[in-house]
C-alpha cells in the first residue's frame, strides 16, 4: 500500500470517529449549567416511517402516521403541540383510546414521534397512570436516549408518580452528570406533583457550593411556591457569597405569578441586613412583572444601607417598572445627590407599556427645566417614552425637538422614530432637523423615519438618497432603513 492510500484511510477514520464523536455531544446535550436546551414543537425528531407497523415494540398495536394534524375531540385544549404525526378522526376523550394511542406511538423501535406522545399525555387528566411498561419506554429514553425529545412528554404529564423515579436518577448511585440534569429539568417542566414536597427534597441534595447547586436551585425555582422561596432565600443567607449564585438561576422563580413565593422574598427584604444578600435578593426582583415587591425594594434606599444596595435598588426599580415604582424614581431624581442622578439613569431604563407610567414621564419631561439636571432628565425621560411608546405624549416629545441641547434634541427624534406611525404629522419637522444636521444628527433622523414608516417617510427617504456628495454612513442608514420600511407596507393582493 502506497503512503498516499495509507494516508487516505487514515483522514477517513479520523473524520469517521470525529462524526461519532458529534453524535454522542448531540445526544448528550449541553454540559453547562443553564438548562438543557429543549426542542421546540414541530422541529424534526428524526423518525422511521412507520406506517406498515415495522419496528413495532412487541405487544404495540400498529397505525398509521400520515403525518396529518390531530382533529380529534379535545385536541384544543392543554399540550396541542404542532407537528406530532397522529391519525385524525380519533376520539381521545375515552381513556381506553389515550391508552391504544400510546401502545401504538411508545411501540416504535426507536420511538419516532414524541410530539404526539406528549399530545395524547396532555389530554390525560391528573389521577389517571400511565401503564407500567409505557412508563418504562418514556423513562428509558430519559435514561439512555437523546433525552431531549422526551422533554416534550414531561412538560405535559400529569402522573405525580413519575416523580419518585426521577428523584431516583437523581439520588441514584448511577447518576451522571447527564442524567442529573436531565432528571431536574423534567421534574420542574412536569405539571404534576407537589411544589412544595419537591422542593424540600431537592433541598436536602443542595451542599453549599455555589458552582455546584446551580441545577438544583433552578429546578427549585422554577417548581415555586412557598417552600421552593424559602429554601433558595435561606440558600443565600447560608452560603459564603450569595452573589456567586448566577442571576438566572435565582430568576427561575417567578415571584409574578406566585403570591406565596412573594411573600416569603418581600419578608426576606424588609428583614436581611446583610448586604451580599440584599443585592442578591435585588437580583431576583429585578425584572418586569415583580410589583408585589415594590414596596420592599424602595424600602431599601435608605439610611444605613450601602451605597452599593441602594444604587442596586433604583436599578431594581427601573427594571420593575410598575407606576409606583416610576414614581419614586421620579421624585428621587429632583435630588441634588448622586442618588438623584442614578434614579434618572433608572428611569431611562423604564420599558412599559402602562399608561400611568407613560403619564407621569410626560408630566416630568414637561417639568424637567426645574430638575437640577436638566438635560440629562430630559434625554432619560425622551428614552423611557420612547421605550413605552407612549404616544399621548407625543406633542411634549415634539417641544424637545427644538431644545437647544443637541443630546436631548437626539433623544426627541429618537423617540419620536419608537412612536411609529403615529408620528406622521412630525415628519416635515424631522426633514428639518436633517437638513441642518450634522452626519450623526441626520443619523438618527434617518433611523428615525425607518422607525415612523409609511409611504412619507419613504419618499423623504428617497429624496435624501439622490444627493450625491452624502456622508457615507449617512448613506448605509437610509440605504437599510428604506428597505427595511418598504418592507413593512402592506403588500399588494396578488
Amino acid at each position: 500500500m502506497t503512503s498516499g492510500s495509507k494516508l487516505g484511510l487514515f483522514l477517513l477514520g479520523a473524520v469517521a470517529l470525529a462524526c461519532l464523536a458529534l453524535i454522542a455531544l448531540r445526544d448528550e446535550g449541553s454540559e453547562t449549567d443553564g438548562p438543557v436546551n429543549d426542542l421546540t414543537a414541530g422541529e424534526d425528531l428524526g423518525g422511521r416511517d412507520t406506517r406498515d407497523g415495522a419496528g413495532l415494540r412487541a405487544g404495540a398495536t400498529p397505525g398509521s402516521t400520515n403525518g396529518g394534524p390531530m382533529t380529534a375531540a379535545g385536541t384544543g385544549g392543554p399540550g396541542d403541540l404542532v407537528g406530532a404525526r397522529t391519525p385524525e378522526g380519533i376520539d381521545y376523550s375515552n381513556p381506553e383510546t389515550r391508552e391504544a394511542e400510546l401502545r401504538r406511538l411508545l411501540g416504535v423501535v426507536p420511538v419516532d414521534d414524541w410530539l404526539g406522545v406528549a399530545k395524547v399525555v396532555a389530554l390525560m387528566p391528573a389521577g389517571e397512570p400511565i401503564p407500567a411498561d409505557l412508563r418504562g419506554v418514556i423513562l428509558d429514553e430519559l435514561r439512555t436516549g437523546k433525552r431531549l425529545q422526551a422533554m416534550h412528554v414531561f412538560a405535559k404529564l400529569n402522573d405525580a408518580s413519575f416523580v419518585e423515579d426521577l428523584f431516583e436518577m437523581i439520588e441514584g448511585v448511577d447518576a451522571n452528570q447527564a442524567l442529573t440534569r436531565a432528571a431536574l429539568e423534567a421534574l420542574w417542566k412536569m405539571p404534576a406533583g407537589d411544589d412544595d414536597a419537591i422542593a424540600r427534597r431537592l433541598e436536602s441534595s443542595l451542599a453549599g457550593d455555589t458552582r455546584k447547586d446551580g441545577r438544583i436551585l433552578r429546578a427549585i425555582g422554577k417548581r415555586g411556591g412557598a417552600e421552593g422561596a424559602r429554601a433558595i432565600v435561606e440558600y443565600l443567607q447560608r452560603v459564603k457569597n450569595p452573589s456567586d449564585v448566577n442571576v438566572h438561576i435565582l430568576q427561575s422563580l417567578d415571584i409574578s405569578t406566585d403570591a406565596a413565593a412573594a411573600e416569603i422574598v418581600i419578608e426576606a427584604l424588609q428583614r436581611e441586613a446583610s448586604g451580599k444578600v440584599q443585592r442578591a435578593l435585588l437580583a431576583m426582583v429585578m425584572r418586569p412583572g415583580t410589583s408585589a415587591v415594590t414596596e420592599a425594594v424602595i424600602g431599601l434606599d435608605r439610611d444605613g444601607v450601602s451605597d452599593d444596595v441602594r444604587t442596586m435598588t433604583l436599578r431594581t426599580l427601573g427594571r420593575i417598572g410598575d407606576a409606583k415604582a416610576a414614581e419614586y424614581l421620579l421624585k428621587k431624581s429632583a435630588e441634588a445627590g448622586s442618588f438623584g442622578e442614578q434614579a434618572l439613569t433608572a428611569v431611562a431604563g423604564l420599558n412599559t407599556a402602562d399608561p400611568r407610567v407613560g403619564d407621569l414621564l410626560s408630566q416630568a419631561l414637561a417639568d424637567a427645566d426645574r430638575n437640577p439636571r436638566p438635560a440629562l432628565a430630559k434625554s432619560s425621560l425622551l428614552r423611557a417614552l420612547g421605550n413605552a411608546k407612549h404616544t399621548a405624549s407625543l406633542p411634549t416629545v415634539a417641544r424637545s425637538l427644538a431644545d437647544r441641547d443637541p443630546t436631548v434634541q437626539t433623544a426627541a427624534i429618537r423617540a419620536m422614530g419608537r412612536m411609529g406611525d403615529a408620528a406622521q404629522e412630525y415628519i416635515p419637522r424631522l426633514v428639518t432637523l436633517y437638513d441642518s444636521g450634522d452626519a450623526r444628527r441626520r443619523q438618527s433622523v434617518a433611523a428615525a423615519l425607518t422607525g415612523i414608516g409609511g409611504t412619507a417617510a419613504i419618499e423623504q427617504m428617497r429624496t435624501m438618497l439622490k444627493v450625491e456628495d452624502l456622508d457615507p454612513s449617512v448613506r448605509r442608514t437610509l440605504q437599510v432603513g428604506l428597505r427595511a420600511a418598504e418592507d413593512r407596507l402592506p403588500k399588494a393582493p396578488k
